[in-house]
């Protein structure tokens, strides 16, 4: 019982979160998983390249 009113707690803090906060913590994720994208795309090429040289 005491760890569901502690989840509730917790649950209604990250609500009451400002939306900046919120939007923040997004945008960064969201980059983040961009550049992991963009790198993967960048490596692969870049060994498909070194394939074709040898």
């Amino acid at each position: 019982m005491e760890n569901r009113e502690m989840d509730k707690v917790l649950l209604d803090d990250l609500l009451n979160h400002s939306m900046k906060d919120n939007f923040f913590l997004l945008l960064s994720t969201f980059w983040i998983l961009a550049l992991r994208f963009l790198l993967n795309i960048y490596f692969e090429k870049v060994q498909s390249y070194g394939y074709q040289e040898t």
